[in-house]
């Protein structure tokens, strides 16, 4: 096997090792870090309804009622976070690090929280077979010596028509990080092995006396306040690999999954990264497949493109895949309702300490869309009206590129303003 050098791999000897190393990694440098809230909602299936509607689901029935849920890879918080948003869900979560366990069980306990179970185990073990409606494993696989071996246990643990929400790291936005990552496991590695404290003390060093004028100057300027466990995550991570869009098809398809669409997420909107499509008007790009299309954006967009975050299903499922455009052309022939529910609070009184506020808050947050185009079918919205009629209304023109953009801005989970009628 030839010399792999746009991935950081140099202590990736074997799944079992890196297990061990990152184990040890993530009990010094717990990620993510305390979150400044937990939100938890009234509607008790406000989210699953979202989730099925970002798979292009307009009968709201993929995921089904009281779920059953596998955070593989939950880190000190993503499960607390999952548990909140599908109180109605049986949920495990599991991680390779015990502090990571340890912290993440001692938030649920706080804020009483019931339908999770926490355990430490690696992902590579595998234990489940055909258990689970919906996986969520994001930002982990990629940091294991081999992740099809990884991916071929969640693929296992998935039931035949479930979900998966998988992300890893798109390989432009991670040239920096990897690049540094490597630097100092070369530095440190005559100390017999990765030595996280080490390589952290490095770190701060060369970070406050980095001299060159250049892209990676600028790279550090831009983590020097940031949280302890975000610089070590970004910095000294022990093993990372990284993807494109034609990578993770190809990764994707040998564990007998097919990539569904894009999961729009948190960092995605505050980077306004919406679509993996291209404004452009060729007749061959816009006829391309979706896995083609979206690598071509992914090779032109580079940095910009969106992250690698994709929900994923089993080949052999007895739901057909929908292109992007058949999910357009399902979303124009539904009714749709607007949706309202309360969002409570848990509010970070102190590390660790999560204290319950009294107030009541209106959501989605703000109440109405700010896309434009959302924004006049929003206040439009006919309950007995498609959306097609409701856009012919208004004066949109109903091709895919604003159907596909009213679609995000108006029924995901990330922008979760309307549900379908069922």
């Amino acid at each position: 096997m030839g010399i792999d050098d746009k991935n950081n791999l140099l202590l990736a000897s074997s799944q079992s090792d890196v297990d061990k190393i990152n184990s040890k990694f993530y009990s010094r440098f717990s990620y993510p870090w305390y979150p400044r809230e937990f939100p938890s909602f009234q509607d008790k299936d406000f989210f699953r309804k979202m989730v099925c509607q970002d798979v292009g689901d307009w009968g709201l029935t993929r995921v089904p009622k009281a779920p059953k849920i596998w955070v593989a890879g939950c880190g000190t918080n993503q499960a607390i976070f999952t548990a909140l948003k599908y109180p109605e869900a049986e949920i495990i979560g599991t991680d390779v690090s015990p502090k990571s366990i340890e912290v993440c069980g001692k938030t649920a306990k706080q804020l009483g929280i019931k339908n999770l179970v926490l355990e430490e185990n690696s992902l590579n073990n595998r234990r489940f077979e055909n258990e689970f409606d919906y996986v969520i494993c994001t930002g982990v696989i990629h940091h294991n010596a081999n992740p099809s071996i990884t991916l071929r246990s969640l693929a296992r643990a998935l039931k035949k028509d479930g979900v998966m929400e998988l992300m890893v790291y798109n390989y432009y936005h991670r040239i920096m990080t990897t690049a540094f990552q490597k630097a100092m496991h070369i530095i440190s590695r005559s100390n017999r092995g990765q030595n996280p404290e080490l390589e952290y003390m490095i770190t701060q060093d060369i970070m406050k006396n980095f001299t060159v004028d250049n892209v990676m100057k600028t790279f550090l300027e831009s983590l020097k306040n940031q949280e302890e466990s975000l610089i070590a995550d970004a910095l000294i991570q022990p093993v990372e690999h990284s993807y494109t869009v034609e990578s993770l098809n190809g990764l994707v398809e040998e564990n007998d999954l097919e990539l569904l669409c894009h999961c729009i997420n948190q960092f995605d909107v505050a980077d306004n990264r919406l679509s993996w499509n291209l404004d452009l008007t060729h007749e061959d790009y816009n006829n391309l497949p979706d896995i083609e299309r979206w690598q071509v954006g992914n090779l032109l967009m580079l940095e910009n493109s969106p992250m690698l975050w994709f929900y994923v299903q089993r080949k052999d499922s007895g739901y057909v895949r929908y292109s992007e455009q058949q999910i357009c052309d399902n979303f124009l022939e539904t009714t749709f309702s607007k949706t309202e529910t309360i969002k409570q609070r848990y509010v970070l009184a102190a590390p660790g300490q999560y204290e319950k506020r009294p107030e009541q808050i209106s959501f989605p947050v703000p109440k109405s869309p700010i896309h434009k185009n959302a924004l006049k079918v929003f206040n439009s919205l006919n309950p007995n009206l498609t959306i097609r009629e409701i856009m012919e209304r208004v004066g949109l023109e109903t091709d895919f590129k604003t159907a596909n953009a009213l679609r995000v801005n108006l029924a995901t989970s990330a922008f979760p303003y309307i549900v379908a009628n069922v």
